[in-house]
C-alpha cells in the first residue's frame, strides 16, 4: 500500500464523515469527539475502488486511520480529484461528492428533551449547480426528531404540524431554487453581478 493511496484514504473518507456517521448505531449520549468503529459496506467499497486498497484490507485502514479522519477537514485542493473519484467510483453506489445536511444533528427545538443525535433520516436525489464543476448529482438528508417530529432540511425546519418553514440565519453555501435543484453561492453571485453589469 502506498503513502498516496493512504491520503487519498484518508481525504476522501473525511468527505464523507456525515455519511458515515449517520449509519452508526445510536449512541446515547452522542460524542461528536469519537470516531466510528466501523464503515458503512457502501462506503467501505467505495473507498476501496477510489484508492484501489483491497476491501479487506479497508477495516483495518478505517480502524488505523479513523482518529486521522475524523479530525481532518475537507481540503479545498483535492476537490476536483475527489469529484471525479466520486464520480466514476460512487454514483452507482450511491455516494456523491456532496451531500448537504441540515447544519446541526441535534434537535434544537427548545420544547423537545431529546438530546441524542437525530438518526431519522431521509435522503433525496438533487442537483447542485457549481461554478467550478458544472453540475452535479448530490443527496440532500433531511433528519426528523421522532419526539417533538421537526423535521430538519438543509436550509429550513418546520414542524409536521406546522403551515410554514422557519429558515435558519445566515445565507447557506447552496441556495435551494426548486424542490430538487441548488445554486451554489458562487455562481448565484456571478449571474447577479452579470445582471446588475449587462443592464
Amino acid at each position: 500500500m502506498s503513502i498516496h493511496q493512504l491520503i487519498s484514504f484518508i481525504e476522501l473518507s473525511s468527505d464523507l464523515k456525515h455519511s458515515i456517521e449517520l449509519h452508526q448505531p445510536l449512541k446515547e449520549p452522542s460524542d461528536d469527539t469519537s470516531s466510528p468503529l466501523v464503515l458503512p459496506e457502501s462506503i467501505a467499497l467505495f473507498l476501496s475502488r477510489a484508492t484501489k486498497i483491497p476491501l479487506e484490507l479497508i477495516g483495518d485502514c478505517w480502524y488505523t486511520l479513523r482518529d486521522i479522519v475524523w479530525t481532518t477537514g475537507p481540503d479545498k485542493q483535492h476537490q476536483d480529484c475527489a469529484a471525479e473519484a466520486f464520480r466514476v467510483h460512487g454514483w452507482d453506489l450511491g455516494t456523491m461528492s456532496l451531500t448537504l445536511y441540515p447544519p446541526s444533528k441535534y434537535c434544537i427545538n427548545s420544547d423537545c428533551l431529546k438530546t441524542a443525535a437525530l438518526k431519522q433520516a431521509e435522503p433525496r436525489q438533487i442537483i447542485i449547480h457549481m461554478l467550478d464543476q458544472g453540475t452535479l448529482p448530490a443527496w440532500a438528508v433531511h433528519l426528523s426528531c421522532k419526539k417533538c417530529h421537526c423535521h430538519y432540511h438543509y436550509n429550513y425546519v418546520v414542524h409536521s404540524n406546522a403551515q410554514h418553514r422557519t429558515y435558519y440565519p445566515g445565507v447557506p453555501d447552496y441556495l435551494q431554487v426548486a424542490d430538487h435543484q441548488f445554486v451554489d453561492i458562487h455562481l448565484a453571485k456571478l449571474w447577479t453581478n452579470q445582471h446588475l453589469l449587462g443592464s
